[in-house]
């Protein structure tokens, strides 16, 4: 069975990953040693940015593939509009 992720889905989980890690790395800090919110401002502000790079880089995978897909359609179009104009008119 292939599982296939969204476009929305990869967001989603990588969400659900920063807010089940996040106490656990927040709570790793030295004694002493607050958590401000502007570290945890700052922290979500870089989770946002990799999620939407990671995002783009999927997009911009994507439009390849079907720039590839629909180049190869363009191929076997025109193998099939040659092969019918060299057939003899019946």
């Amino acid at each position: 069975m292939k599982i296939r992720l969204s476009a929305f889905s990869i967001p989603a989980l990588l969400l659900g990953v920063l807010l089940a890690v996040s106490p656990l790395v927040f709570g790793a800090d030295t004694p002493g040693k607050k958590t401000t919110a502007k570290d945890v401002s700052r922290k979500v502000d870089e989770t946002g940015e990799a999620i939407k790079n990671y995002t783009v880089a999927q997009r911009d995978e994507a439009v390849k593939k079907a720039k590839g897909a629909l180049d190869d359609a363009d191929r076997s179009i025109r193998r099939m509009e040659r092969k019918r104009r060299s057939r003899p008119a019946s």
